[in-house]
């Protein structure tokens, strides 16, 4: 609802009000809610809003506070509004926020009648002022609080450098050292400490000003980790590992070797070898399906269907696969047969595994779920239970597949190493001639 602000024309107080108002508002206050129009200017165009009272508490000689919550509408859509309104006698103030930022407002009001100002200039907020009764109160209290004993403070005597420590030493009355802190580089050995002087000068950790030189105390935390190191138990000793016959090569080696074999025998396997294992057979199983006149279909795309779906989807009771995705997304799925995978699903037991029951075709085009009454009065086509675990709430996508054409496999064929269908590998499978049931 924000608006560039008209040019200023004076520093008056008024001037400034008017150049921080954003728009007005003009229309009636009721119990329930307050509604109207909002405008920039009197002779303009105007927009409606509307705004429910959600709250109402009396605040103090004549005054009281509402609480609104609402929209209005702004370039063509609606744009949510929350505003907090104190009225004291005729007088209207407070506060409000929408998608546009924080604002103020500024008016009147008369019987029913309500005129505000939004405002860009944020009002600073009320400052009640404490009683006096509560400030002798609390000053009184403050007395009455015995005084805390100071603790005495220990002491501590400060542990002396050790042997050979780099120390900055500064004596009283003595301004020659180059340092900006008058202190002077120096080494302890032996009780004296050593600098660029020539002779050596006792030393007394208690009564010198000294402190530990620039990179003494790194070396402090290295002889300390060095120390603690030190008292650490040995490592335990690691068995003899065999040593390994000159004629076994490394698993990596083995490894590359079993991949450059297979390799070569995918690409030189004769064709039956490879179709056997494009069906998940082994080749003496699928020459042996192959003599007695089963046939190699082409391949396919799976699709999961859960039990019991799977079975409803090709005996005809399901005639909708429900999915969050619309059939022509991520590759397309209209007109093109799929392989039907049934798996367990969550009632999956122990050596169960998915098979591929038959086939299923849907149409190009998928029914768009957008309410639930929709979704009801479809429950005997898609067979999803009001109130399951697969029941749709109405929030999210929801499309519907509708079924084309099914055929039934007689007995069930292994499925597909990688199920699913998006990203899914086609993959053929070897079918007895009679092994159909079409629907």
């Amino acid at each position: 609802m924000s608006s560039p602000a008209a040019p200023a024309g004076s520093s008056t107080p008024a001037d400034a009000t008017e150049t921080a108002t954003i728009c007005h508002l003009a229309g009636t206050l009721t119990a329930s809610e307050c509604a109207g129009d909002w405008f920039y200017a009197a002779e303009g165009e105007r927009w409606p809003f509307r705004l429910a009272v959600l709250d109402e508490r009396d605040t103090g000689v004549d005054e009281r506070t509402l609480l609104l919550r609402g929209s209005f509408e702004h370039a063509g859509g609606i744009a949510d509004d929350d505003l907090e309104l104190t009225i004291c006698n005729n007088d209207v103030s407070g506060s409000g926020s929408s998608r546009f930022g924080a604002y103020t407002v500024v008016g009147t009001v008369h019987g029913d009648s309500i005129q505000i100002r939004k405002l860009k200039n944020v009002l600073p907020k009320k400052r009640r002022r404490r009683s006096t009764k509560k400030v002798d109160e609390d000053a009184s209290r403050e007395l009455d609080k015995p005084k805390k004993r100071k603790k005495k403070q220990k002491l501590v005597a400060r542990k002396p450098p050790a042997e050979g420590a780099q120390l900055l030493v500064k004596w009283a009355g003595d301004d020659g050292s180059d340092r900006e802190d008058g202190r002077y580089p120096c080494v302890l050995r032996g009780g004296q400490l050593y600098g660029d002087w020539e002779e050596p000068v006792p030393f007394d950790p208690d009564d010198d000003d000294w402190r530990y030189g620039e990179g003494a105390y790194k070396q402090r935390a290295l002889d300390f980790v060095a120390r603690f190191c030190a008292k650490l138990p040995p490592p335990p000793k690691e068995p003899k590992k065999r040593q390994k016959r000159v004629d076994i090569p490394p698993v990596e080696a083995i490894g590359d070797l079993v991949a450059e074999m297979a390799e070569f025998v995918a690409d030189n396997a004769p064709e039956d070898i490879q179709n056997a294992y494009a069906c998940s057979l082994h080749p003496a199983e699928y020459l042996r399906r192959w003599a007695r006149g089963d046939s190699l279909l082409r391949p396919l795309r799976g699709l999961n269907v859960q039990h019991p779906w799977a079975p409803m989807l090709l005996d005809g009771s399901k005639v909708i696969e429900a999915r969050t995705y619309d059939i022509d997304d991520k590759g397309g799925f209209g007109n093109e047969w799929f392989w039907v995978v049934e798996t367990p699903g969550k009632q999956r037991q122990r050596g169960q595994r998915a098979r591929i029951t038959g086939c299923v075709k849907f149409c190009r085009e998928a029914v768009r779920y957008t309410s639930l009454d929709q979704w009801r009065a479809d429950e005997d086509k898609h067979r999803i239970a009001a109130g399951s675990d697969y029941d749709w709430d109405g929030r999210g996508a929801m499309f519907g597949w509708r079924v084309e054409r099914v055929m039934v496999l007689r007995e069930p064929v292994p499925g597909p190493d990688r199920k699913g269908t998006i990203n899914s590998k086609p993959v053929p499978r070897l079918v007895p001639r009679d092994g159909w049931v079409v629907a």
